[in-house]
């Protein structure tokens, strides 16, 4: 379980994001899909979706991680 202030300092960091990358992370992350359902869903492919998730959750931990400071 996360802190109030922490869920929304995910969610603005989320807002930032491209709709299609913020769309796969939600997918994944908070709708528990798995790269494969993601990729069939958004009729992408599979790499395309790890590469995207994974650069996603980057930014969002750079931006978390700049708010500490």
């Amino acid at each position: 379980m996360i802190s109030r202030e922490d869920f929304e300092q995910v969610s603005r960091a989320l807002q930032l994001l491209p709709e299609a990358q913020r769309e796969i992370v939600i997918l994944s992350d908070w709708e528990g899909f798995s790269s494969k359902e993601i990729r069939d869903i958004l009729d992408l492919k599979d790499a395309t979706v790890r590469q995207q998730l994974s650069r996603s959750r980057k930014f969002i931990t750079d931006r978390l991680k700049e708010s500490l400071t």
